[in-house]
């Protein structure tokens, strides 16, 4: 019960500051990032579609428990904590649907650790915020995660593009 009361305050803050996106070199270890090309569907109804999914794959997610922080479907954006099922570190999922160029929609799709202790840790944003610069690794949850979201969304025939570097 405690453990719950310290993930739901703690999150946010560490979610806002993500600490372990501050270093170029060490945060491509516990990150990852796609773009989504999506033929048939609306910004609007590729949130709606994700934010679905997330409550679909809730009790299910091998790699921890999903929930939808923010939502904005006019603004085409969603963001999506994942806590581990061990120790309760925070991974965070942000998407950005936009509309295509010529058309459909463009997402791009991030993923990532938020920091080397978890939010069951008291104070973890500032021991994270300290150790700001500490390599760990994601281990390949965030890759993992983004899959498990694409592939479990009602549209067919998104098509994936990584994306590589800072």
């Amino acid at each position: 019960m405690c453990c719950r009361c310290l993930m739901e305050a703690q999150a946010p803050v560490q979610a806002f500051l993500r600490p372990s996106m501050w270093f170029c070199g060490v945060r491509n270890l516990h990150m990852f990032k796609e773009i989504w090309q999506i033929p048939n569907a609306t910004p609007e109804k590729c949130v709606q579609s994700l934010a679905n999914t997330v409550k679909k794959l809730q009790n299910t997610e091998s790699t921890g428990s999903l929930e939808v922080h923010k939502i904005d479907k006019e603004g085409g954006f969603i963001q999506i904590y994942s806590y581990t099922n061990t120790c309760g570190w925070l991974d965070v999922v942000e998407v950005q649907f936009r509309p295509a160029r010529e058309s459909g929609t463009e997402a791009s799709a991030l993923s990532f650790s938020s920091g080397l202790f978890p939010v069951t840790v008291p104070l973890s944003f500032v021991w994270n915020i300290i150790f700001f610069w500490a390599p760990f690794s994601g281990n390949g949850f965030n890759k993992k995660r983004l899959h498990s979201l694409r592939t479990n969304m009602d549209i067919p025939n998104i098509t994936v593009e990584p994306v590589c570097g800072c």
